[in-house]
């Protein structure tokens, strides 16, 4: 029979090896011989933190802190565990208890601080990190930390200082160099940016970027003629719409051109001449065809050597159906000014979302009819808005983006969130007015009301962090301007020249 050192030395082995599932069985095991053992219970609700198995993992945690109280790991994991749940106010709560049984832990320090500033607490949260790096002045991680929070605050110049201190420390820390990557391009400091932005696929999220090793050479930019290049999408279907873009300079170099885009942007992607083929990504399979070469969607800005200056610009690149623009131009027939909205997005961050009730000054502006694009269960909240005919839905009639397409090109206006939606308004060269939080993703930069990327896109820009108000009665106002103008456009009468009387 296996002593109970051996059986942890064994699932030691299967933790650091990633075979969390055998880990689990040995401690399950020596759980039975050892019920009222703290460090097993904490060990194993540490397994089931890895395996996202939250509820198991809470009830284990507490049960360790129920025999033993007086261990302040034990408190940090349930905090660890209960923000994962999704209640951050609770888990501060906890990191605050194991702080009291280890004042100068620099993780638990570290974790109440990422805590404290997601509520938005950014003062306290960089007390605790300075508290870390001054106790510990090899701590790359809260040097990282550091500059996050500067850039959150708009400050890139300090964070990059930041940044740096991490990398100094420690030169392979991907978190920091991904983190100076978005600063730099949020700066426009593409030179330097894209190079950094390569480590987002050795982060310990990169599998979220794209989660498969292709069995083939990465594409150097040389040419491929006679050979078979993937492209191969990567994180949202908004940075596909994007940088799809760059799809037919690549076309240039040589032969047969594979891109693989999510399934609902297939069939708009076939669109583009310059592609041979279009493979549909499953999350589940790797491609399955040949080809000699691969290459990353978003990796392209850098081989071409994208500056702010050399922005493939041009717009449209990409084209609605004709036959589904015939369809949805026989729904959207109303008169004045038609514009669509889109206020949530599935995958986007929090605070890139708006409420349908900040959009209210957009519905009670006249010769304007306004249109939901917006998709999934968020789509309900416009019914009553739907009955008074203030908005009419339809995004829960796109089966794809390619429906999405063809009912923006009846519109005369996009105006969305920081969303899918708004990049492919922008692809197609549709004015687009993108609402955006205080401080954005990097591609919209720190200020300004134009974007490098999309020609007929305008940048609503929040003054205050979370006040949507002032966003939407700025855009508000440059809608009825923007009425007044097709109203006087379309009913102002033409003044025509008399003929010249002959001498």
């Amino acid at each position: 029979m296996d002593s109970v050192i051996d059986l942890a030395a064994q699932a030691q082995e299967y933790i650091e090896s990633g075979n969390l599932d055998d880990a689990e069985r040995i401690y399950r095991k020596m759980l039975t011989s050892g019920p009222a053992n703290a460090h097993i219970h904490h060990v194993l609700g540490l397994i089931y933190y890895e395996q996202k198995r939250y509820e198991q993992a809470r009830r284990q945690v507490c049960r360790a802190i129920e025999i033993n109280p007086e261990q302040g790991v034990y408190w940090r994991s349930l905090g660890d565990i209960i923000q994962a749940l999704g209640n951050v106010s609770s888990a501060i709560e906890n990191y605050e208890k194991s702080l009291l049984l280890a004042p100068h832990d620099p993780d638990t320090l570290l974790n109440l601080g990422n805590a404290l500033h997601k509520t938005g607490n950014s003062r306290r949260a960089i007390e605790h990190f300075r508290h870390v790096f001054n106790q510990h002045p090899d701590h790359f991680q809260a040097a990282n930390n550091i500059g996050k929070i500067y850039y959150d605050q708009g400050d890139i110049k300090e964070s990059l200082t930041w940044y740096g201190k991490a990398l100094t420390i420690c030169p392979d820390y991907a978190e920091a160099h991904f983190n100076r990557a978005a600063a730099l391009l949020a700066s426009g400091d593409y030179a330097c940016g894209w190079p950094a932005y390569e480590w987002r696929f050795k982060r310990t999220e990169a599998a979220r970027v794209y989660p498969h090793r292709l069995n083939a050479a990465r594409w150097d930019g040389a040419s491929f003629k006679d050979k078979r290049l993937l492209v191969h999408c990567e994180q949202g279907m908004g940075d596909v719409l994007q940088f799809c873009r760059y799809l037919p300079m690549v076309k240039t170099m040589g032969g047969h051109l594979i891109a693989e885009v999510q399934r609902p942007l297939q069939s708009l992607i076939e669109r583009m001449e310059a592609i041979d083929e279009v493979i549909a990504y499953s999350q589940s399979q790797t491609p399955q065809m040949h080809y000699r070469y691969y290459y990353p969607l978003l990796s392209l800005p850098l081989i071409f050597k994208t500056t702010l200056d050399t922005i493939p610009d041009t717009v449209p690149y990409l084209f609605a159906s004709p036959e589904k623009i015939a369809r949805w131009k026989t729904i959207l027939n109303s008169k004045g000014l038609r514009a669509g909205l889109v206020w949530s997005g599935s995958d986007v961050e929090p605070n890139r979302s708006c409420s349908l009730s900040d959009l209210a000054p957009l519905w009670q502006i006249e010769h304007v009819q306004l249109y939901s694009l917006q998709t999934g269960p968020v789509a309900d909240e416009i019914e009553p808005l739907e009955k008074q005919q203030k908005i009419i839905s339809l995004g829960s009639h796109f089966k794809d983006f390619d429906d999405t397409a063809a009912a923006i090109a009846n519109l005369d206006l996009v105006i969305s969130i920081d969303t899918a939606a708004a990049h492919l308004a922008g692809a197609m060269g549709k004015p687009v007015w993108i609402l955006l939080p205080k401080i954005p993703d990097w591609r919209w930069m720190q200020d300004g009301s134009k974007s490098p990327w999309y020609p007929t896109a305008r940048l609503f820009r929040q003054k205050q962090t979370g006040q949507w108000p002032c966003v939407i009665r700025e855009a508000a106002q440059a809608l009825r301007s923007q009425t007044a103008i097709e109203i006087n456009t379309e009913f102002k009468p033409i003044c025509c020249r008399g003929s010249k009387s002959a001498p």
